[in-house]
């Protein structure tokens, strides 16, 4: 008869009904699937996590910066000079989209009798406003005339409720510099990009003002930056970069700006990796002692089949099949599970962070279906393998005679 075991397999299943091992049999599905689920999410929330505060990040300072080959890191540091012929250049590197320029300078903002330092970001018409759009809560973007003064202002909502500024309020920005200067600006937009190292320092002006105070040429400026479609090829993107500028200045990418941002990302794959070992052995360890009891139960069964001159290799191959049944059910409704959950928290963000510590106000999940893929084939050649090794010694010592006799 084919397929005998799996015939011997589903009776001692359905047959162990009554028998104490039926509980343990539906706790072990309930385990394995708890087990599984808790991988798969914990891969998506870090993936989520680490996505969005890429973003973020790579959003509001881009991928790419051209920055002055020096070694000053502040807000004062000195312009730089490229043409449009190598800003073209540049725009034609495979995977950059966007090329913009920006001048930074420190500042003291005052409100009626509040004082706040500052950092102003001056940004032309070619800035891309995309990223920044989805974070204005109140108001607008600037509306950038080339050659115009505007004195319009973009600020974060945490400065704005620091000071109590409100939309179209006027605020005064004071300059230490020889001799000092003032500027008026009136507030056109609030936002808040839940970046705390950002928001509480900088705010959005026309690129004019900050040339015109540092004294700069029309065709100076802090440095350029570049946004890519991939991300996966930024350091490459940035050594094509390295090749076209001049050899004053450097392309340096977000990861290098920001390092301590992206090393405190990256301790989540550690972080995960010891989960779900964790996870694994626990997971292990509960299907040999559902194994092991399923075996102490049809110890006479073993022995009848012995009996009537079934091998070893059909035993263990018996209850290898009950084993890969509960972890194939359990891995079922853990994907289910998985799924579910991830539509639910994606939706309707149950689960909040605090903003201020994390970055972002809910714990994002982004499924992935090579997480599935690898998580699900990973576990099922795992299980089967380190199941063979407790199948084989116990039914291998038990003895037909003996067993018949066992109750």
């Amino acid at each position: 008869m084919k397929n005998t075991y799996l015939f011997i397999a589903n009776k001692l299943i359905k047959g162990g009904k009554k028998r104490f091992s039926r509980p343990i049999y539906i706790l072990s599905i309930v385990a394995v699937s708890i087990s599984i689920a808790t991988m798969l999410i914990s891969l998506a929330v870090v993936k989520g996590y680490q996505s969005v505060i890429g973003e973020k990040v790579s959003g509001f300072g881009s991928h790419i910066q051209v920055l002055n080959f020096d070694l000053n890191n502040s807000y004062e540091a000195s312009p730089i000079r490229i043409d449009q012929n190598t800003i073209d250049e540049i725009t034609q590197i495979p995977n950059i989209n966007h090329v913009q320029k920006f001048s930074l300078k420190a500042g003291i903002l005052k409100f009626k009798d509040q004082i706040e330092g500052v950092v102003m970001k001056g940004v032309d018409g070619e800035y891309d406003w995309s990223f920044m759009d989805k974070y204005i809560v109140n108001g607008r973007a600037l509306d950038i005339k080339i050659d115009k003064n505007d004195t319009e202002i973009l600020i974060s909502e945490s400065i704005a409720k620091k000071l109590n500024i409100g939309l179209d309020d006027k605020i005064q920005v004071y300059f230490i510099q020889d001799p000092p200067r003032v500027r008026v600006f009136q507030t056109v937009g609030i936002y808040n990009t839940g970046l705390g190292n950002f928001d509480d320092k900088y705010l959005f002006v026309n690129i004019n003002h900050i040339n015109r105070l540092n004294n700069w040429d029309s065709d100076q400026f802090s440095g350029l930056e570049i946004n890519i479609e991939k991300f996966e090829k930024l350091d490459a993107s940035a050594y094509e970069v390295n090749q076209i500028i001049p050899y004053d200045l450097h392309a340096q990418t977000i990861k290098e700006l920001n390092p301590e941002i992206f090393d405190w990302i990256n301790l989540f794959d550690v972080n995960v990796v010891v989960l779900i070992t964790i996870i694994s052995i626990i997971s292990i360890i509960t299907l040999i002692t559902t194994l092991l009891i399923f075996i102490l139960e049809q110890t006479s069964t073993i022995g009848l089949l012995k009996s009537l001159g079934s091998n070893n290799n059909l035993i263990k191959k018996v209850f290898l099949t009950i084993n890969l049944k509960i972890f194939l059910w359990g891995m079922l409704w853990g994907n289910i599970a998985t799924i579910s959950i991830a539509t639910l928290q994606n939706r309707f963000k149950l689960l909040k962070l605090d903003a201020e510590n994390y970055y972002i106000d809910h714990v994002p999940i982004e499924l992935s279906a090579i997480h599935f893929l690898s998580i699900n084939t990973i576990s099922i050649i795992l299980i089967s393998l380190i199941m063979l090794v407790p199948i084989h010694i116990v039914t291998g010592r038990i003895s037909a005679v003996k067993a018949i006799r066992y109750k």
